[in-house]
């Protein structure tokens, strides 16, 4: 081991992983009092039946998360009904999950990187780094993010397990145990003709149990997140740049170490197909592909700098997508990545196999988000570029960042143009930095409206942002910024049916019944919001059923009121009390012109339904 910045002497696992915890917990304390978000939080707990109903158990385990077929989490909807039947609603423990989660994660970091580096100063850094980072506050002071962070734990376990497994050879291992008695192992017991009962399994019998328990992890991760299918190609590129060269026969079987991943990888999609979890959405032709990905390519410019500058950290980032080929921006970013791509094989004999797989790591990670399998939008002519995409991408990248740091202060001291000293205070410092902006990250998650505000100041035409201010400005009592809210929300995105079923909800609340009934009527593909829709449409009717009874009771011989009120039963569907209306208003005013042809049109659709039966 070799000493840490922070201390001369070398620092244990056990002390180095208190202060990884005790950093991130820190950093992170103030989003446990943040409540349910709307949107996510809302659909994927607090009116999701899967969660707050009991059974479903099985349909949990068969069906879409968010319900439209493009993810399928089943993992995530677990742990938030056990969370529901331990704590009911309570969000404290819901956030007080995510927390646990990520500390968990950044000390899988730790291990990880001082068991691929061989340094325990490094490791150090990269855990500490990925516990107070700024990129990281989306994914674990949102609840919606769980899935992420399910993903981190069960993905960087696998791979922790893996590398336990993957020298000696599990295939030479198991012919040594079938040779040294036929020996069977399960948990901590241990069957042979040649050792007594309830012995510990032997170190070549360990290695097969984490070989095993690597792969289970594996299941869960998909389970957790889609992107965990990368985790075999990950791991591919470690046997390839990092794992020590063998024997050509060790080495062509430890190569087959990776073939059960890739058929788990084959059957977690047939199972998707099998239960129709299938959607994405793709490009309608290759150069608008093309567009995608350049576009993509520029957001990771912006990656880069979020992780040494985060000023600007925000929920829901998005990125304007590229739509004509004579964009200098376009030109500008493929200038930048050629440079890139040219110095990278430039410097190839030179580059240690470290680097190379830590930036294959980053690579690998972020491929899902590319945007060239599918689009990842937000809204028409934006793709979603959130900086929970680089939760799992940032190991690589801090772990670079880390090397590089260490890299230049040995030639800064060697040269004597720095102490050590000087070097620990900037480190340091910059530790701070991140810890500050993290930290003000956290407050801010406690306050939904705040929070939003934030983002829109930064992405001021998101759409999603300003629909969720509407639904969280509707929620606290004020429609009317809500249907400001709202409004501009559909002008940029005009068919998006969160914001119409708001904007009718936001004119409901101000009592503006039929203006809102226009707007519900007018909802044309609701999708998983149906049911909201239908809700709130009932709801509507409801309200201004009363309100027409309470002015007939004020005057009770005014024609327009039954008029009305007949409306509202018709479209309601109570045509017999729709007919009744009528005939009341007719009967006050006998030549009320409208009143009559809806009456006869409703005798006519109840004549024909006498006539074929109920």
């Amino acid at each position: 081991m070799k000493s840490s910045l922070f201390f001369k002497e070398p620092l244990s696992s056990l002390r180095a992983g208190l202060w990884i915890v005790l950093f991130g917990a820190l950093v992170h304390w103030g989003m446990l009092a943040a409540p349910f978000k709307t949107m996510d939080d809302y659909f994927s707990i607090k009116n999701n039946p899967l969660v707050m109903e009991p059974g479903h158990l099985r349909e949990m385990f068969t069906s879409s998360f968010f319900r439209e077929g493009h993810y399928y989490r089943p993992l995530v909807t677990l742990s938030f009904r056990l969370e529901y039947q331990l704590f009911g609603l309570n969000s404290f423990y819901y956030n007080l999950s995510n927390l646990v989660c990520h500390l968990t994660v950044a000390l899988l970091v730790f291990f990880l990187i001082r068991r691929l580096v061989k340094d325990t100063s490094v490791a150090l850094w990269t855990g500490l780094l990925f516990a107070v980072h700024p990129v990281h506050w989306e994914a674990v002071d949102n609840i919606a993010g769980r899935s992420i962070l399910l993903n981190a734990v069960f993905g960087l376990s696998a791979f922790l397990l893996f590398l336990r497994a993957a020298e000696p050879s599990v295939r030479e291992s198991l012919k040594k145990t079938i040779r040294q008695g036929w020996q069977i192992q399960v948990g901590l017991f241990s069957f042979s003709q040649k050792r007594p009962f309830g012995r510990s399994p032997t170190p070549m019998g360990r290695r097969f149990l984490a070989y095993v328990a690597s792969l289970m992890c594996f299941v869960l991760a998909m389970l957790s997140k889609e992107s965990a299918v990368m985790l075999p190609v990950v791991l591919a590129a470690y046997l390839w740049w990092m794992s020590p060269r063998e024997p050509r026969g060790a080495w062509v079987r430890k190569w087959g170490l990776l073939i059960p991943y890739f058929l788990l990888v084959v059957g977690y999609v047939g199972l998707r197909h099998a239960l129709g979890i299938v959607e994405v959405y793709t490009w309608r032709s290759f150069p608008e592909m093309v567009l995608g990905f350049s576009t993509f390519l520029r957001a990771c410019l912006t990656f880069a700098r979020l992780f040494i500058f985060p000023v600007d950290t925000h929920f829901d980032r998005s990125q304007r997508l590229f739509s004509e080929w004579t964009d200098p921006a376009l030109w500008a970013v493929w200038v930048l990545v050629g440079v890139g791509v040219y110095a990278w094989f430039h410097w190839g004999k030179k580059r240690p196999a470290v680097v190379t797989f830590f930036t294959a790591w980053v690579v690998l990670e972020l491929f899902p988000v590319s945007q060239v399998l599918a689009t990842i939008g937000v809204q028409p002519g934006y793709i979603s570029t959130a900086e929970h995409f680089l939760y799992l991408p940032s190991v690589g990248i801090l772990a670079l960042l880390v090397l590089g740091a260490r890299g230049l202060a040995r030639r800064l001291m060697e040269r004597g143009w720095c102490s050590s000293r000087v070097l620990a205070f900037g480190a340091g410092g910059m530790l701070v930095f991140f810890m500050v902006i993290t930290a003000q990250m956290s407050l801010q998650a406690r306050d939904v409206v705040t929070m939003l505000e934030r983002s829109l100041r930064h992405q001021p035409r998101n759409a999603r942002l300003l629909y969720s201010l509407g639904v969280e400005k509707g929620l606290r009592g004020f429609p009317v910024e809500a249907e400001r809210y709202f409004r501009e929300a559909l002008r940029l995105e005009p068919f998006q049916p969160v914001a119409q079923i708001g904007l009718g909800k936001a004119l409901c609340d101000q009592g503006r019944y039929w203006d809102g009934i226009r707007q519900y009527e007018a909802v044309r593909h609701p999708g998983r919001f149906r049911t909201l829709l239908e809700d709130n449409l009932r709801a509507a009717y409801r309200s201004l059923i009363q309100r027409y009874r309470q002015r007939l009771a004020r005057e009770p011989r005014n024609a327009r009121i039954y008029f009305s009120l007949g409306v509202v039963y018709s479209k309601q569907g109570r045509l017999r009390e729709a007919v009744e209306a009528y005939r009341r208003a007719l009967r006050l005013d006998p030549g009320f012109k409208n009143a009559r042809l809806n009456l006869k049109e409703l005798q006519r659709v109840l004549g024909k339904k006498k006539d074929h039966g109920p």
